[in-house]
């Protein structure tokens, strides 16, 4: 920082702090830092700002930025950071300021005699201060503190103290010779955490009799609280009773009437429809619930495979019936796959839809597709060419699971266009 001796003539002046720059505007904030902090005898001032350590050890120290004011000069000292090793034992943060003075000389001339005469004179023209952090590391006490020099303002000023256990545990002691490390009158700094439950000065807890903070818990309750509850007065399936506590309280019931009716079964209460008599009472003349399950004997849809174990090339192309069961009335749609030979599992399977590709430069029919010549009546047409087109990656999923087994392929065994295995015949209907 420096300090200017100006004139007296010199008048003062305003400015739009909206149209400086970037740099001024940091200025004019530092400056009123430490014009906030102007209240102390000692003319050095601080905010009330804590170093903080990191997980350790090592542990890294971080310094705050402070701001200062000496004989009407304001300045900042930008914060820093230190690593503490490990190892039982004190350390401490010192600051020290230092003052530097820069002399000139001017001529002058003295008129105040019978004849003008012509001199000079040396004077202090600028004046300015040097602030560093200071760490001695190991501190056993006063005898470790750094000694002021002939430049320094004042003895360097002890701002924290680091105490270090053989745990491993550190300890941090801000002020500890309890002079400067201060919070000014009228600019509180950020202190929050001191008046929550476990800090220095927590502020009591709310209850139904005081007025306090809220604590944690007690702010999940409220949130997860039911606000509002209503049944309409007329409900022919519910009543509402509400208590008006503390804590407040609503029962929900359900009406029953005639058509409902509760059974136990094994100890356990189980609500269902209530048929008491006439032709929807049951077999068993005991209430429908809902945990009543269906066999699937019940569904509208019944879903059969079938298999066409192709061993030869010779047939392809051509016209395979299957059978249907009778339990199906009707049949609705049909799928085909393609398996390797005598994979008893028919897995894993490939989708067999007809279709041409382009193979050795001509087209091949490969596939399968039905033929329904009545509800009932199904047929498979086997393709002219290939049972399927594999891709690189199905053909290797096929060829895993097959191991050692081989299929007949267009251009040699084995290949991506098989023309053995297995065809799987999905056949999905409605139920007769």
């Amino acid at each position: 920082m420096k300090k200017r001796r100006f004139p007296a003539t010199m008048e003062v002046t305003t400015a739009d702090l909206n149209g400086i720059g970037d740099d001024a505007e940091t200025g004019v904030a530092d400056l009123v830092h430490a014009v906030a902090n102007l209240n102390a005898e000692s003319g050095v001032i601080f905010n009330d700002s804590i170093p903080t350590v990191g997980s350790g050890p090592p542990w890294t120290v971080t310094l705050p930025t402070q701001y200062f004011a000496i004989d009407g000069i304001v300045g900042k000292l930008t914060g820093t950071t230190f690593v503490l090793a490990a190892g039982a034992r004190t350390a401490a943060v010192f600051l020290r300021l230092r003052r530097t003075d820069v002399t000139a000389t001017r001529p002058f001339l003295n008129t105040s005699g019978s004849g003008p005469v012509s001199g000079s004179a040396s004077f202090v023209n600028q004046q300015g201060w040097q602030a560093s952090y200071v760490v001695v590391d190991p501190y056993t006490g006063s005898g470790d503190d750094p000694v002021a020099g002939a430049t320094d303002v004042g003895a360097p000023i002890k701002l924290a103290a680091f105490v270090i256990t053989g745990a491993p545990a550190i300890s941090v002691t801000k002020d500890p010779d309890n002079r400067l490390w201060s919070i000014p009158a009228g600019m509180p700094s950020t202190h929050a955490s001191r008046h929550l439950s476990g800090g220095a000065d927590p502020i009591q807890l709310a209850t139904p009799s005081q007025d306090g903070l809220m604590s944690a818990s007690f702010a999940s309750w409220v949130t997860a609280a039911l606000t509002s509850l209503s049944v309409s007065a007329g409900s022919e399936f519910l009543v509402i009773t509400t208590a008006a506590g503390p804590p407040k309280t609503a029962t929900l019931a359900l009406r029953l009437g005639q058509a409902l009716k509760k059974v136990t079964e094994s100890g356990v209460d189980k609500l269902g429809l209530n048929f008491p008599s006439g032709p929807l009472a049951g077999a068993s003349a005991r209430p429908a619930r809902a945990d009543h399950k269906h066999a699937l004997s019940d569904s509208p849809v019944q879903l059969v495979t079938q298999t066409i174990v192709v061993t030869s090339a010779a047939q392809l192309g051509q016209l395979f019936s299957v059978a249907v069961p009778t339990s199906i009335a009707a049949v609705t749609d049909v799928s085909c796959y393609w398996v390797a030979p005598t994979l008893a599992s028919n897995y894993p399977r490939m989708s067999a839809e007809w279709s041409t590709v382009l193979f050795g430069g001509a087209n091949k029919r490969v596939g399968c597709r039905h033929v329904l010549v009545g509800p009932r009546d199904l047929r498979i047409r086997l393709g002219d060419d290939a049972l399927c087109e594999l891709t690189t990656q199905e053909f290797e999923i096929a060829f895993t699971a097959a191991g050692s087994q081989t299929w007949d392929a267009v251009g040699g065994t084995s290949g991506t266009m098989p023309t053995t295995g297995t065809i799987v015949v999905n056949v999905t209907g409605t139920r007769a």
